[in-house]
């Protein structure tokens, strides 16, 4: 801790930092100050609005950038700039993801191919044959769906604590239903006249990009 240009002494007690106050023998105030300020509550002010609203803005950014950290979000701009765009992209990829597990059938929801292998003998091609083995499991689209609407939870969560209103993240979930609206309306445009196979490989690829679009 750095000593006070006042008293050139350290303001701190049992290796805590104290008030940067002074007693009126200008020795340093040994009280702790309130949470997330610099100065204590009774003596040197901690009790008025703007310090205890700055004490909290405080807390507030370093939860967020814990938040930051924890989720892996991106560091070179601010924590809840960060934390907002995640929630607006995770939204977008629920409702995504959403939207097409509703276009599929329900048997293709638990039950898909786990297996498949090329062996010699007489098949389609000359000279080999192919395997394969279907069996009882959640789909990709299932599982991918579970994770992102997990996540959106948690992260909603710890936006909240950092301070960020719920009716702000109200708008960010509206900002990923914006998201999602476009992509399908892209891919299903019946000017670009995608065939089926093509259609559900870019729903493949643009679900792979907004899970990192916040990268």
């Amino acid at each position: 801790m750095d000593l006070c240009p006042i008293c050139n002494k350290v303001h701190q007690r049992d290796g805590v930092a104290t008030c940067i106050g002074h007693r009126s023998d200008r020795e340093p105030c040994l009280a702790y100050p309130i949470k997330g300020g610099t100065v204590c509550y009774k003596r040197h002010g901690g009790s008025a609005p703007q310090v205890q609203a700055a004490a909290q803005a405080r807390l507030h950014r370093r939860m967020a950038e814990r938040v930051v950290v924890t989720y892996g979000l991106p560091q070179d701009i601010e924590p809840v700039q960060a934390i907002t765009g995640e929630i607006a992209r995770t939204c977008g990829h629920v409702l995504w993801l959403g939207e097409l597990i509703a276009e599929m059938e329900p048997i293709d929801l638990v039950w898909g191919q786990t297996m498949e292998e090329e062996g010699s003998g007489t098949g389609q091609r000359e000279g080999d044959t192919t395997k394969s083995r279907s069996e009882a499991q959640l789909s990709m689209w299932l599982v991918l769906y579970k994770d992102e609407r997990k996540h959106l939870v948690d992260v909603s969560k710890a936006a909240i604590q950092c301070g960020i209103a719920e009716r702000e993240i109200r708008l960010l979930e509206q900002q990923g239903q914006i998201i999602a609206d476009f992509l399908r309306a892209f891919i299903d445009d019946p000017e670009l006249d995608f065939d089926q196979v093509t259609r559900r490989k870019m729903r493949e690829v643009a679900s792979r990009h907004l899970r990192v679009l916040a990268a």
